[in-house]
């Protein structure tokens, strides 16, 4: 059963969207809607300063005392929207929250960038950040929705660099990865990319309206979409970090998590499953105003500092 507060969260989004799941905007339109919101004070303690990330725009949030390392987040939003600033909802209450700092990324969007343009800045950027960074090693990949997608393809792609690359040019890999309501196919459909279409007020039927095809073009090859970097559900995991995974039973991407999680444990690959009922899409992203979200956070950072990680 939902929380009150979700329920009503639910209820202010049903009147924002107002023409019912799965209304199609132009991604346009919906950037500069975001773009107008006021973004959240920051919290006590936390600071913020602009980056540049090998030509990727970024946010950085640093608060005295945080020592267990960086979270590297990875925005979602279709691939088309979503922002760093729009985020900070989440970034900013991780570094007050959790001990780790949060750098946030602002990777090109379709359909006026298409594939591989994101994961190619996610990449230049991760590698970037790395370079920088005092304690590459203690670094955790998080991202919701399509940043939940770009987190793992990252991390696949890391792997795949690290066997190409010489020793001197190896990227370091992440500590752990938190994939949040996250896509993980391109390549097929799920029961509940139909059945939660009734349920999911932010995506509707959109999935089932092949969103890919903004993303890659309509001339794309069907092979690519089974790239485990394109869909990685279909990666190898053997070598990367422990995986966190969350979702909601109410969400059209609720088998995407629940399929990845079967193949992590099959596989025997350190994973965490986490589902909270009757919340929208992306809810983790909400911790100040949805108790579930603050509720996911604290078992995905139990589980990145607990021993076995």
């Amino acid at each position: 059963m939902p929380s009150a507060e979700a329920k009503a969260f639910n209820e202010m989004l049903k009147k924002a969207i107002g023409g019912g799941p799965g209304l199609a905007e132009d991604p346009q339109a919906i950037r500069e809607r975001n773009a107008a919101r006021k973004a959240p004070p920051l919290p006590e303690g936390v600071s913020l300063e602009y980056l540049n990330l090998d030509g990727v725009r970024a946010e950085r949030f640093v608060k005295d005392g945080n020592t267990k390392g960086w979270v590297f987040y990875i925005h979602g939003g279709g691939f088309a929207a979503g922002s760093a600033k729009e985020r900070r909802g989440i970034t900013q209450y991780i570094t007050a929250n959790f001990g780790y700092n949060c750098v946030s990324i602002d990777y090109r969007l379709a359909p006026e960038n298409r594939w591989p343009a994101q994961i190619d800045d996610c990449f230049a950027a991760y590698r970037a950040f790395t370079a920088q960074c005092q304690d590459p090693e203690n670094i955790v990949l998080m991202g919701e929705s399509a940043g939940g997608m770009l987190s793992l393809s990252l991390a696949l792609l890391l792997k795949k660099r690290a066997e190409e690359l010489p020793c001197a040019e190896k990227i370091p890999m992440p500590k752990a990865i938190v994939s949040l309501s996250s896509c993980v196919t391109h390549a097929e459909h799920f029961p509940s990319h139909s059945a939660n279409i009734g349920k999911d007020i932010i995506l509707g039927d959109l999935i089932l309206k092949g969103m890919w095809q903004m993303l890659f073009g309509e001339d794309i090859d069907p092979d690519i979409l089974c790239d485990p970097i394109v869909s990685p559900l279909y990666g190898d995991y053997t070598g990367l970090p422990p995986v966190f995974i969350s979702c909601t039973d109410a969400e059209t991407l609720y088998d995407d998590s629940v399929e990845l999680y079967k193949k992590l444990k099959e596989a025997g690959h350190a994973a965490a499953f986490d589902m909270q009922e009757g919340c929208c899409h992306a809810y983790q992203i909400n911790p100040g105003m949805i108790p579930e979200a603050a509720e996911t956070l604290k078992k995905a950072f139990a589980f990145i500092d607990s021993p076995a990680v």
